[in-house]
This record gives C-alpha cells, structure tokens and sequence, in this order.
C-alpha cells in the first residue's frame, strides 16, 4: 500500500453523534496538513521574497525586511519590517511545548545549543543592547523560528472550574545563533536539501598578465599563461566540478554514475599535468592559448549551468523534514544574499518551474562541461586526413556577458565524435528547437552540409556577431598566414586589419642594432634594408624599451 500523509484520517459526523475531543481534532489535524502540503507541494518552500539581513555598520542593529516564507512543513511565515537594537540577555528557551527536535533533545528535554532572540529598542527588560562583538562571536546567524506554544485553558470563572483545553499559539522568532550550532543540524542527512545545496558557488578566471609585466620574448608570454594555469588552480577547477556533480547526482547519476563521473574526471585532469609537471612538449608550449581558452570555456559552461540551476531548481514531494519550522536568513555580519550559504532559498514546485525541458536544460548544461573535458584536441597538420594542412578560418561569434551556448564552437574542440558528440550538448536553446547542426563552429562542414549559412557564415549577415574568431593559423609561418588572412579579408569585406608581432628577442635586438648603425653612420637606406629583413614591426620597438 502507498503510505499516505501523517492525518489521512478524518471523521464524518452523523446526526445525534456525540463528538468528542478527538473527533474534532481529528478533523482539524486533516485540514491543516492538507492545507500544509497544498503550499510545499504545489507552491513551494523555502524564503520566497525579503527576509533580508540589514546590519548596521557598528552592530548596533539588525533590520529584517519584509518577506514571506514556507517552512518545508508548510508553515507560512509572513512579517514586516522590523529594526531589532537589542536580544535577550539570557538564552532563548526553546524547551517548550511543541518541542522542536533541531533545538531540543526531546527525550532527555534539553535544549542542544544557545538561542538568542532578537528584540525591539522598547523592549529593555531582561535585553541587551546589540554589539559588533557579540555578532562576530562565533559568526552569530539570523534565522526565524516558528514557535508553537501550548497552554492550558484551566482558568476558573464564577460558573465552573471545567477544562477549558489548550491553546496553540503560533510565534515567528527571529533568533541568533552560532554559525557552528547551525552547521550541527545541517548536517544531519535530513537536512541536506535545505536549498542551500543548489546554490553552486562561483569561480572565476583570472585574466593575462595582470599585474602587468614585461613580455619582452616568448618565453616571457608562455609564461603569462601558466602563471594562470597553476596546480591550484586546475585543482580548484577539478574540485568544482566534482561538487557541481554532487548537488546534481540525483538529477544526472542515470546518465553518468557516480563511480563513472569519478574515473572519467580523474582521468582528464591527469591528462592536463603537463601544464604544470615540466613536461611540456613544443608543440603544447606553442599552444598555450588554447588551453587557457579552454579552461576559460569551463569557466563559462559552469557558470551558464548554475545560473540555470538557480533559475529552474524544484522539488517533486519535497521532505518536509528538510526544515519544519525555522528559516535561515543569512549571516548577522556580512550578509550576502546571492552567495550565503546560510540562506533557506526557494524551492519550487515543478507546477512552476520545473518543467521537463528545464530540466533536461540542466543535465545538457551538465554533460557539456564533460564533454568539453572529453573532446578538447587541437589538431596539427599532421592530424589532417587531406594532407593539406590545416585551414585557416573565420568563424563569426559573439564576445561578451552572452552564455557559451550563444557562441560558435571553439576550433580546439572535437564536435562530432562519438555517439554523443559535443554539438548536440552545446544549446540547449538548439537543442529544444532541433537546430543543433546549426551552431557555428571551425569544424561545422563535419555535421552540417546542407545549410549555405552554416558552411559559409561570412556571406551572411553578420550584425548578430560582434566578434571574428581567426583559427588554424597557430605555429604556421607568419607571411603565409597574412597573405592568406589579408585575402579573405577583402573577398568577405571584413573590418579588421592584420598586425604581426614577432616575439623573438634576437629579431628585436637586430632592428636596434640597425637603428644604432644609422645613427653612428647616417646610412638611413642600410639601416632601413637590415629592419625589413626581420618579421619584426615597430610595436615590437615600444615593447622592447618601455
């Protein structure tokens, strides 16, 4: 048999019944819970707006907006604004009727850990007034508890000392507590899903050279590239990645087990420990830039994920034991909406949001980032079947705050390999509207041979795209590749022009040994003729005696 809820039984009343005590309780205990379940299975739970932490800059005061939230046993919380100055001086007791077993060990009846509540400036009897120390203390945080307090009905009247019941009074507490305290019960396997775990952290990538340095030669700008690409770095990526997974196990371990994700992640990373374990071959040297173009696409691919994450995350029949009755608002000092981990953040109902497209937008989002780790390659001319050499090609683009989705496929990337090639992954946008062969890329002859537009972007209207990606030039001779970039530029009436730089030394020091023999000689024609003898320009002059 299905279980059903908690109060799945209610009395039907019949004429002449006698009703007791607990048929009418029964009744009442239906109701609610329905009314309960109604909110966190069909609505949500979790801080759906306000509820936000204002503290003054001296701690003298916390404001808690306005805001409404739902407790994962349903409990609607809903309050104004309010500037709390002091908090109890003596800890907050929590042992009362209806105990909660977050802050009290119900069997022994002892209160786990210490509470205080916050309270208005009128309020000075039994208070303290709020203090930056005592915030910062063990990193005080702010929550609301939903306080459901009995008490006995046995007041005697002039007619009769009868029973006169309970009353159940149901109270929003803001309290504090310590940041430890608060780590106690949420870690509990109960509560790993307080909304809290689908807030994936950010990462960023650092960008070139900066603080800025000389790059006077090219060891000095291969060297820009691993002082990014470091062991921590890569490391932090790899971590990342792995705690993407853990939070989305349960939305992506049917297509990828965990025991697979772990190997395959392992197996990447170690194929990457060249950047930093000395053995970097020429060729990889030569190369760099695309590797770190690489890591910056993760970068992107994460970051296009958790803001889909944020966007789309829901919870069929949620468990309501996740956190029955209190809200986490954030930290007393420091609050940081968007990055608190100590926030109950809404969790929608897929009535709302979690549609099965959004949701397969999450997993794609997901298997792209392995496939970008499974398919980087970037050929040589040695790797193309023709024997031609590669190509040189531009490849419109967009370069900006635009997702990675919106951009053309990278040249450094295998795209149709595999029973599960990268072009199918790289939109979903594409892929719900089934114009996934459509998306640009250098290697886009490889799975589209139909569309004009696709094979030949230049021909085509081009305002979409602020951005040209040039590629395949990479370790060729310089003169070659300008005569040929130089002719696609004008035959597709491109508006860019080409510069070459060279980053050898000895090229530099020969132009300066020219210029001293004009000044020494007045020859202006010799010194002319040694320059022009050297894939050199005058950029590399400015850059050799800044």
């Amino acid at each position: 048999m299905i279980p059903s809820a908690a109060n799945s039984d209610y009395p039907k009343f019949v004429a002449d019944q006698v009703l007791t005590s607990d048929n009418l309780n029964d009744l009442f205990g239906y109701l609610d819970e329905q009314g309960r379940m109604t909110r966190t299975n069909l609505v949500g739970m979790g801080i759906v707006c306000g509820l936000q932490v204002k503290t003054a800059a001296d701690g003298s005061s916390i404001t808690i907006t306005k805001g409404v939230g739902v407790t994962s046993k349903g409990y609607l919380v809903s309050v104004p604004e309010i500037k709390y100055s002091r908090r109890t001086t003596d800890i907050f007791d929590a042992i009362k009727c209806e105990y909660y077993d977050r802050f009290v060990n119900i069997a022994a009846k002892t209160q786990k850990f210490n509470l205080w509540e916050l309270k208005q400036e009128a309020e000075e009897t039994d208070t303290t007034l709020l203090t930056n120390s005592f915030l910062q203390d063990q990193d005080k945080i702010v929550l609301i508890f939903v306080e459901l307090l009995e008490e006995n009905n046995k007041n005697c009247d002039p007619d009769s000392c009868d029973d006169k019941g309970i009353t159940i009074t149901v109270n929003f507490r803001p309290l504090l507590v310590a940041k430890a305290s608060v780590d106690s019960f949420l870690s509990n396997s109960s509560n790993t899903g307080t909304g809290n775990a689908v807030l994936l952290p950010e990462y960023k990538m650092r960008r070139y050279d900066v603080p800025a340095t000389l790059l006077l030669d090219t060891e000095d700008i291969m060297q820009g590239y691993l002082d990014i690409l470091t062991q921590p770095f890569i490391d932090g990526v790899k971590a990342g990645i792995t705690n993407a997974y853990t939070i989305l196990e349960t939305l992506v371990s049917d297509e990828i087990p965990a025991a697979t994700f772990q190997s395959f992640i392992n197996t990447r990373f170690a194929s990457l420990a060249f950047l930093n374990d000395g053995s970097i071959s020429q060729t990889q040297a030569v190369n760099l830039q695309y590797y770190y173009d690489f890591f910056s696409d993760l970068a992107l691919a994460y970051d296009e994920l958790r803001h889909k994450v944020q966007a789309t995350v829901c919870a069929c029949l949620p468990d309501e034991d996740l956190f029955p009755r209190h809200l986490l608002l954030g930290e007393a000092i420091g609050f940081d909406e968007q990055k608190s981990l100590y926030r109950t953040r809404f969790i929608s109902s897929p009535v709302l949001c979690c549609c099965a497209e959004e949701t397969k937008a999450v997993k794609m989002l997901f298997k792209k980032i392995l496939l970008l780790l499974e398919n980087l390659f970037i050929p040589t001319d040695a790797d193309n079947p023709n024997k031609r050499g590669i190509p040189v090609r531009i490849t419109p683009s967009t370069l900006g705050k635009e997702p990675l989705s919106e951009k053309a496929i990278p040249f450094y990337y295998t795209v149709n390999k595999g029973e599960d090639p990268l072009y199918l992954s790289w939109s979903p946008k594409r892929a719900a509207a089934h114009t996934e062969n459509q998306v640009l890329s250098y290697h886009s002859g490889e799975y589209n041979t139909q569309d004009d537009f696709v094979k030949y972007p230049l021909k085509y209207d081009l305002e979409p795209n602020n951005f040209l990606r040039i590629e395949g030039h990479i370790g060729k001779d310089y003169k070659t590749i300008i005569t040929g970039l130089d002719k696609l530029r004008k035959s597709n009436r491109l508006p860019f022009e080409v510069v070459a730089l060279s980053s050898d030394t000895r090229s530099i020091f020969s132009v300066l040994s020219a210029v001293r023999t004009m000044e020494t000689t007045g020859s202006i024609a010799t010194a002319f003729a040694e320059m022009i003898k050297h894939p050199c320009c005058f950029a590399d002059l400015f850059l050799a005696l800044d």
